[in-house]
């Protein structure tokens, strides 16, 4: 079986920065937040905001 297919997004300002797509066509949504050190807060802009109500259980928040 194959992995998920993987799509950057980031520029189309679509509030996610990945889609990513499961074998079985289920579409993720992914936004990546950086931070400087452990604890730092983040801030989700209005758009991100909306996608994740948007999407809900296929949207992720990944902190790198």
């Amino acid at each position: 079986m194959e992995g998920n297919k993987a799509k950057d997004v980031s520029k189309q300002n679509l509030g996610s920065d990945v889609v990513s797509v499961t074998p079985d066509n289920q579409e993720r949504y992914i936004e990546v937040k950086s931070e400087k050190s452990r604890g730092d807060k983040i801030s989700m802009t209005n758009n991100e905001y909306t996608a994740a109500h948007i999407n809900g259980d296929n949207y992720f928040l990944c902190i790198i």
